[in-house]
């Protein structure tokens, strides 16, 4: 059994590398490097830090965030991404990796997994004024699992919600579809490949420039059949 996990872990190729693993390891870019992505594409992943020349539009969200928005905002996340919003974009999250503070992180699941009527009730306690969101998706639309399609789990596990509540495995039931998660992910996915919304957002606002969309709508740029999507709404209170 230590054989086949070591072979498994250093002698086979990863996807898309003809060399074993401990050589690809060695010059892999960081999780942030590679768009939150479990791969190493051929090119990078501008979605989040930007910096891919066959995108020169795509500055990526956490550029995005560093200049355009105000230093006094409050940015809303899943935890995964509080330190690159904070290290980076330079702005105030709710959580991040070394977040102690459990009740929280139950809160900002709780928060993605309401309504919008409550969502909006939690983050204005927090003075929050823009939420963030990863999804990763094909090109018909299926979610691949890599973003916050695949987290929303234990969003709802720590919230001390029940997550078959939402739906399973492979569909949300018409609770789950009116969470803000599935909105804001959904809302976005859409715009990207480029249908017609099939979900209405009332406080929070989907249109540019207050808001940001990594993928340029209708002509969206997938890494080995994944495209990532980070989008960052400014939150409508009123």
């Amino acid at each position: 059994m230590t054989f086949l996990l070591l072979t498994v872990t250093f002698v086979l190729p990863s996807p898309m590398a003809p060399f074993p693993r401990v050589l690809d390891h060695a010059y892999s870019p960081t999780t942030i490097a590679a768009g939150s992505m479990p791969l190493k594409p051929p090119s990078p992943v501008a979605d989040w830090i930007g910096g891919d020349p066959e995108r020169p539009e795509c500055i990526g969200a956490l550029n995005w965030m560093l200049y355009e928005l105000e230093p006094t905002d409050v940015v809303a996340s899943w935890w995964d991404y509080g330190y690159w919003i904070t290290t980076i974009a330079n702005k105030t999250t709710l959580a991040d990796n070394g977040t102690s503070n459990s009740t929280q992180i139950a809160q900002i699941g709780e928060m993605f997994m309401s309504n919008e009527t409550r969502a909006i009730e939690i983050l204005r306690r927090y003075n929050a004024t823009y939420v963030v969101v990863f999804t990763t998706f094909d090109s018909n639309g299926n979610d691949i699992g890599w973003g916050d399609e695949g987290k929303w789990r234990w969003m709802a596990r720590i919230a001390g919600l029940n997550e078959s509540d939402y739906g399973n495995s492979t569909s949300w039931n018409d609770k789950g579809k009116n969470t803000v998660i599935y909105k804001l992910m959904t809302y976005g996915k859409e715009r990207t490949i480029g249908s017609s919304p099939t979900v209405t957002l009332n406080n929070f606002v989907p249109q540019t420039p207050d808001s940001y969309f990594s993928q340029t709508a209708g002509s969206p740029k997938a890494y080995g059949g994944a495209i990532p999507l980070v989008c960052v709404y400014k939150i409508k209170y009123s």
